[in-house]
């Protein structure tokens, strides 16, 4: 009878092996995890047991340790009521395809049952599809401005990603469309458009309800290198600002136009190429098609706070880009870059008239183009008046004094009468000869 007790322990001991399934991360704390202290990009290994005995315990566990990115753990079922293996798949298939967090970060959830006596242990083990990094800098936005402002933060800074939290609708053509309108709009601190991949987890989500919005941005050249060129670039159009002048918005934008021609020189559009149309190109290789000017033209217009957008369209059915600039109010088209090519005066401020033809724009997405002035408004001097003798403070000078011509006799004369210049009261003396004294010249004898 001894002998069949040590055989009855044993068999008792005997561990049901069920394999476990995907999974991921939630949100929701627990009581029975070990505070988790992070130090650096690694994840978490331990050795402690955690406790559940309930459905809803078991989830918490497993999301608390996906949160606390644990790669492995050891949960102990003291009771549980229903059935362990299938219920605990479900958790894990709701954590990695329904919960925000485990869509995002959860690659895979592993686990092994094992009953022991009176009781199970579930050895988990943990796999994320996102670095410590990304999972540390999620933040969360509740609303439309919130979340705009922190895709220009990471979009001037040219960060790599930006992820949050939220119940914003936000479909990935709103976010392109939006970093496209930053880009364009701030040529002096976003120096390239990068390419855009946005994700929202999980797949399927219901209007209000949460999930993680992640954007991936990629950009053309080293991040580093590219950092670097916004101050660059801002000292440059400095530089080319201090060259301009005027003393009007009209003058000073012509002024603008004139020494970015005198500074570039005009190639034909080159399609996609990201780098080739920036501003900051464009002003370091002194070579730019229509994008390029119209980047850099928008640049030192910021830069002096002149009122300045950048269209987007075709000049005869061709990609190109120009400027629509304010003046008083009204709005004008300029085309820098046909300025440089065909005469300042065919494309400096021009209406919506007369760009109907050759050139195709979103007419509903710009301001209507119909101000007053004209090119020649610009470049024509204003009429100068002659300040009046009352308004120098100068005397009048005498007129000048008619050329005399001798006669026959020796006389002088002016070959005309003249009015005598002599009071009435002090006539000329009879007796007086020609050539005599400070007197009008005298008449010759008639015969």
């Amino acid at each position: 009878m001894n002998r069949k007790i040590p055989r009855l322990a044993a068999g008792l001991a005997l561990c049901l092996l069920l394999t476990g399934c995907t999974g991921g991360l939630a949100s929701g704390d627990t009581l029975s995890v070990t505070p988790h202290q992070e130090t650096g990009d690694t994840e978490r290994a331990t050795e402690d047991l955690l406790y559940a005995n309930s459905y809803d315990e078991l989830y918490d566990v497993v999301m608390s340790m996906a949160k606390s990115r644990m790669t492995s753990g050891v949960i102990q079922v003291n009771s549980y009521v229903g059935d362990l293996s299938g219920d605990f798949e479900n958790i894990c298939q709701q954590i990695t395809h329904v919960d925000p967090f485990g869509a995002y970060a959860v690659y895979y959830i592993s686990s092994t049952i094992t009953r022991i006596v009176s009781y199970y242990e579930i050895n988990v083990s943990i796999t994320y599809s996102k670095n410590l990094s990304r999972i540390q800098s999620l933040g969360r936005a509740t609303s439309n401005r919130y979340f705009n402002s922190g895709i220009t933060d990471a979009v001037k800074n040219c960060e790599s990603f930006y992820a949050v939290y939220t119940t914003l609708d936000v479909t990935p053509e709103y976010v392109k469309q939006y970093v496209r309108d930053l880009y364009y709009g701030n040529p002096l601190e976003v120096p390239v458009l990068p390419e855009m991949e946005v994700s929202v987890y999980p797949d399927e989500v219901q209007p209000g309800q949460e999930r993680i919005v992640e954007v991936s941005f990629t950009y053309p050249v080293y991040i580093p290198l590219l950092q670097a060129t916004i101050p660059r670039l801002s000292q440059s159009v400095q530089a080319l600002t201090e060259e301009s002048g005027g003393s009007s918005d009209g003058e000073i934008l012509l002024s603008l136009c004139r020494v970015l021609c005198d500074t570039v020189t005009y190639t034909s559009d080159s399609g996609d190429a990201p780098l080739f149309a920036t501003a900051c190109y464009t002003l370091d290789e002194k070579l730019g098609n229509g994008e390029g000017y119209a980047m850099v033209y928008k640049a030192l217009c910021d830069k002096l706070g002149l009122e300045c957008r950048v269209v987007l369209g075709s000049l005869n059915d061709m990609p190109h880009a120009w400027n629509i600039v304010s003046i008083n109010g009204e709005y004008y088209h300029v085309d820098v870059s046909m300025c440089d090519e065909k005469g300042e005066e065919t494309s400096f401020l021009l209406r919506d008239d007369d760009m109907l033809g050759e050139y195709r724009w979103d007419t509903e997405g710009q301001p209507k183009c119909a101000g007053s002035l004209t090119y020649y408004d610009i470049i024509q001097p204003p009429t100068e008046t002659l300040p009046s003798a009352e308004s120098t403070g100068d005397t009048p000078s005498e007129p000048a004094q008619p050329e005399q011509t001798p006669t026959a006799e020796g006389e002088s004369t002016t070959g005309q009468e003249e009015t005598s210049t002599v009071p009435e009261e002090t006539p000329a003396e009879p007796d007086a000869q020609p050539g005599e004294g400070d007197t009008e010249p005298v008449e010759p004898d008639a015969a």
